[in-house]
This record gives structure tokens, C-alpha cells and sequence, in this order.
């Protein structure tokens, strides 16, 4: 099992698994910017509400869906004969 372990810790992570993250990456930075740009125009309270009624559900949505995108990326580079990547 440690090497197991070991042998998958060393295996690059495939090109779609990669943009998959970064996708990822990109929609919680959307996020953390539509939040900062409300804050500075409304206060904390206001543009908590507004952040969570308007944009809240959506982020969710992507980002589950890109999770279950990295999964599913992850499964198909395992399913291979000689894992190479994940």
C-alpha cells in the first residue's frame, strides 16, 4: 500500500484533470472579485445578502459540477491499463 501510495503521489496530473482545476480556480476568483466589488459599494451586511441571493446559487452550481468534471477525469486516467497520470 506505501508504495502504492508513493507510485500515484508521483504521477502528473493529466491535461483535462489540469484545466478542470484551473476552471475551478477561475470561478472562485470570479467570486472573491463580484464579492469585493460589491463591498465597495455597498456595506458588509448588504453585500452579503445580494452576494448570496445573486451570484451564491450559481458559483455553487459550477463549482459541483466542475468537482464531479475532476472526478470523472481522475476515473478515466485510473481506468487505464498502466496509469500514467491522473
Amino acid at each position: 500500500m506505501k508504495a502504492t501510495v508513493e507510485q500515484i503521489k508521483g504521477l502528473p496530473v493529466s491535461e483535462n484533470t489540469a484545466r478542470f482545476i484551473a476552471c475551478i480556480r477561475a470561478i472562485q476568483e470570479v467570486a472573491e472579485e463580484a464579492y469585493s466589488a460589491l463591498s465597495s459599494v455597498y456595506n458588509e451586511k448588504v453585500a452579503d445578502a445580494m452576494f448570496n441571493e445573486k451570484f451564491q446559487g450559481c458559483y455553487d452550481g459550477m463549482e459541483k459540477a466542475l468537482q464531479e468534471f475532476v472526478i470523472l477525469s481522475i476515473e478515466d486516467n485510473m481506468s487505464a491499463k498502466d496509469m500514467t497520470e491522473i
